[in-house]
């Protein structure tokens, strides 16, 4: 499932006053109600699962933005919407900043993958400051959900093909490793797995020859991001890392190989 595809035109709602984040989930759901698929599905059963997974931690992630989102069993289908706040209200969030932009997805119980692509897509497109400045200033429904599509359509738009790479990036640096693995979880039709390391200084510090090298202790975080993707989206992905790091060839702390697969089958759970 694309994120473009999944967006409801009637699940868009600009320039709205909530008094709470109660009102904006039951907003959500008085919006998510006008699709057929949740035909099975009460107001307050959406309510209900959204407050159940607020429960869990806020959705509201900081500078403006919260991504509610709750899984359903009876429904077959993704759901997403927009709904933009200028005033903003409070929402738990976790940089205490009332929210301004919200979207929000609904989606089935048994495809937590797709699930969680989706939720990595957007949050790769919110990580745009301009987009998010944008869609906030967006006065129509139009405008908001054609600025919305503008800013995921490079994320999402990709032909399915056969042949695979695996990619391999190590990284030292911890305030790359979040965004980067948003990437690959945003990449349709991706595999991923993390692996934790240590750098080869944990190691030689401990012996007696290279003691003396390191007068601190040595850096210590250490990451393998391990991916196999469709190789015409190689290009795409390392573009999208190097939106994070910058030129590969100038940043310091991370490494990225590319490997083209002769053989891959089979499917990994996230």
């Amino acid at each position: 499932m694309k994120l473009v595809d999944a967006l409801c035109e009637q699940c868009i709602a600009v320039g709205l006053a909530p008094t709470d984040k109660d009102a904006v989930l039951t907003k959500i759901a008085q919006l998510a109600k006008s699709q057929s698929t949740l035909e099975n599905i009460t107001e307050a059963d959406l309510v209900e699962a959204l407050k159940n997974r607020e429960a869990l931690g806020s959705t509201g992630f900081g500078r403006g933005i919260a991504i509610p989102h709750c899984r359903l069993d009876a429904i077959s289908d993704f759901i997403i919407g927009l709904i933009t706040i200028p005033d903003g209200v409070g929402f738990d969030s976790l940089d205490d900043q009332d929210v301004r932009l919200v979207v929000f997805i609904i989606g089935p119980n048994d495809r937590p993958t797709e699930n969680i692509r989706l939720l990595s897509g957007i949050s790769r497109i919110l990580a745009n400051r301009d987009a998010v400045h944008e869609m906030i200033a967006s006065t129509t429904e139009k405008a908001l959900m054609e600025s919305f599509l503008r800013y995921g359509r490079d994320e999402f738009d990709m032909r399915q093909d056969g042949a695979r790479s695996i990619i391999h990036v190590f990284i030292q640096n911890e305030d790359y490793f979040r965004e980067i693995l948003e990437v690959f979880g945003s990449i349709e039709k991706s595999y991923t797995v993390v692996m934790g390391a240590e750098n080869t200084s944990a190691y030689l510090s401990k012996m007696p020859l290279f003691a003396g090298f390191w007068t601190d202790t040595p850096r210590t975080f250490c990451r393998v991001i391990i991916a196999s993707v469709l190789k015409n989206m190689t290009n795409e992905t390392i573009r999208q890392i190097e939106s994070i790091t910058g030129d590969l060839s100038e940043s310091s702390g991370i490494l990225v190989t590319v490997q083209e697969l002769l053989f891959s089958a089979g499917s990994l759970h996230p």
